[in-house]
């Protein structure tokens, strides 16, 4: 009777023992996930921004203008065609217009394209980086609930082993009181 009892009861303290390690093992993996989420929304961050800035420019087509190179290749452009028409001694014609007119449209046009695949190309970036910020944000709700059912069966574990050794000691209260 004495051995049921001793048995029990330190069975169940290492249930209990074993269910606090259970315990502080997934709140450690807890507080691993949490900072690692940290770590990556800070790193997605500024391409998230920068996508979300990008996709603010496309709704303005004028917004290619202000690209650093834009004002650059227009003027060089214009001068080009400009000396090319003066060597000429075209410079005042009316084809030395069209051809600084052409040159312009075109370029202006090459030039919005470029612009607008190089902000989708930025926008998307902030899209791909959202979406591994969503990505580990739901790794760490699954390792959220995933703690939250270790606890639990960690406490039921340890609950478990209590009832046990009271139990035990019912069981043994009983079978001395049966010798009376």
């Amino acid at each position: 009777m004495f051995g049921a009892i001793l048995g029990g009861v330190l069975g169940g303290l290492g249930q209990a023992s074993a269910a606090r390690s259970a315990n502080k093992i997934s709140a450690a993996a807890l507080a691993q996930q949490k900072a690692q989420q940290e770590r990556v929304w800070g790193a997605v961050d500024p391409y998230m921004r920068g996508g979300a800035e990008a996709f603010g420019r496309l709704s303005d087509p004028e917004a290619f203008k202000t690209s650093p190179g834009y004002d650059f290749r227009l003027n060089q452009g214009i001068e080009g065609v400009a000396q090319s028409k003066a060597v000429n001694g075209l410079l005042r014609s009316g084809g030395a217009m069209k051809a600084v007119s052409d040159y312009a449209g075109n370029m202006a046009s090459d030039e919005y394209n470029r612009w607008f695949g190089q902000q989708q190309a930025i926008a998307g970036m902030g899209l791909q980086g959202a979406g591994i910020g969503a990505g580990v944000a739901n790794a760490n709700s699954a390792a959220i609930g995933t703690d939250a059912t270790n606890r639990a069966n960690a406490g039921f574990a340890g609950a478990n082993a209590w009832s046990g050794i009271a139990g035990q000691l019912g069981g043994a209260f009983d079978r001395m009181s049966s010798y009376r």
